[in-house]
């Protein structure tokens, strides 16, 4: 069980109920010896609790467990508990006496893949993801990292597609691409149809492993027909896969091949491009999907066609974008594609225009004030890149690894050593 990792002082449902906490049960003495034949029939027994947990009153269960048991409670029953009170559609119940047997319980009870697997359940019923998070943190910290989630899954006596897709998806995540194949293969030899988020969670590790896999992958998904090859879930985690591996024909092919696309697909695809320096295309692509008409475009759409105009230094498709973004959005200019108008103006050599456009953002990041920074050292204006950093420290931003960078790159250009980081 958790020491101190779920639960802080803040939360209400670490705070154990006075009852609960002062329930230890005495220590029998000398003077009660001659009692221990009654005593021994009207203790609660391990069996008393399983029986509650199934039919009967589970607070009465509870009570049982934390006052009237030895110490600490056995594991078992406190699965059986927690599973119950996540049976029951109950599930603050149950978090409430997992923080209970942390905090009343001295020694608390060990936990087990039962007990996370509860608590996690809770966790996801009652949406507390930062309760879910820590619980998730101990687990991992309690098994040395990854190794304790696979211990995790092999002890489970039944497992379906969910969970296949639950293990080799955080292999993916965390950096094992080739364990996460091996899964992937392993439980299509144990007899599991893969869903289309099995191929979803998969397509990444093949991006980044033999070439060979994500052919066979994507083969196998036809093979199980045109739910799993128009699903659009699928259909761009398909076209990432491939783009990954530097293959946009492929890539290309899947997207044609797609009965409805909607942005989320288009968007998949002109990244592709970008990512692979084919900004033509990307551009192209871009035109095409604006004058379809089907579907909305959003935010990823337009960060990417600035992205083709601004590595491809077309400054009067960039300057068009600018004009549509004006006129077709209603409120106020994102950040982040305000911080990309300033690339695409500076790298297409309009440092003015990438100057007064930055002046008049309504909101600033870091990452704005470092890329107008940047722009004005990268077109040789160094002093005004130095006057902004102290702007920008005046306006309440700490100077990073890529303002330093910058400070560098101006005191190089001017010559001027002095300047450096013990300035900022």
């Amino acid at each position: 069980m958790m020491s101190g990792s779920v639960a802080t002082p803040r939360h209400h449902l670490m705070s154990p109920s006075p009852r609960c906490v002062a329930s230890l049960p005495p220590t029998p003495t000398t003077n009660a010896a001659a009692a221990t034949g009654s005593a021994k029939k009207t203790q609660p027994t391990a069996s008393q609790v399983r029986r509650l947990c199934k039919q009967g009153p589970l607070d009465r269960a509870r009570r049982l467990l934390l006052e009237s048991l030895p110490r600490p409670p056995p594991t078992l029953l406190c699965n059986v508990l927690l599973i119950a009170y996540v049976a029951r559609a109950l599930p603050d119940d149950a978090l409430r006496l997992y923080a209970l047997l942390n905090h009343a319980a001295r020694p608390a009870p060990r936990s087990d893949h039962y007990t996370y697997s509860s608590v996690l359940t809770a966790c996801a019923r009652t949406r507390r993801l930062r309760l879910g998070r820590a619980v998730h943190a101990h687990l991992l910290r309690r098994g040395g990292g990854v190794d304790v989630v696979r211990r995790l899954f092999d002890a489970m006596p039944k497992r379906n597609a969910v969970s296949w897709n639950t293990l080799f998806g955080w292999y993916v995540k965390t950096g094992r691409p080739r364990e996460a194949l091996e899964l992937f293969a392993r439980m299509l030899e144990d007899g599991v149809r893969p869903t289309p988020v099995s191929f979803v969670n998969v397509f990444p590790a093949a991006a980044n492993d033999d070439p060979r896999w994500p052919f066979v992958l994507y083969g196998l998904l036809v093979k199980h027909g045109t739910e799993y090859v128009n699903d659009l879930f699928v259909v761009s985690s398909a076209i990432s896969m491939f783009s990954e591996l530097g293959d946009v024909q492929s890539a290309w092919r899947v997207f044609e091949h797609t009965a409805k696309k909607n942005t989320e697909v288009w968007n998949t695809m002109i990244t592709g491009y970008v990512q692979n320096g084919k900004f033509i295309e990307a551009i192209d692509l871009f035109i095409q999907m604006l004058r379809s008409k089907k579907v909305p475009l959003d935010v990823v759409t337009f960060l990417s066609a600035l992205t083709a105009a601004s590595q491809s230094q077309d400054g009067r498709l960039g300057q068009q974008l600018h004009g549509y973004l004006i006129k077709g959005l209603r409120g106020t200019l994102p950040v982040i594609l305000g911080n990309a108008l300033v690339v695409m103006y500076s790298r297409c050599g309009n440092v003015q225009t990438a100057f007064e456009l930055f002046d008049r953002l309504p909101e600033k990041d870091i990452v704005s004030w470092n890329t107008m920074i940047t722009a004005f050292v990268q077109n040789e204006f160094d002093l005004e890149g130095l006057l902004l950093v102290y702007q920008m420290q005046k306006s309440g931003f700490a100077a990073d690894s890529v303002t330093l960078t910058a400070v560098l790159s101006a005191a190089s250009n001017t010559g001027d050593l002095q300047i450096g980081p013990s300035d900022w």
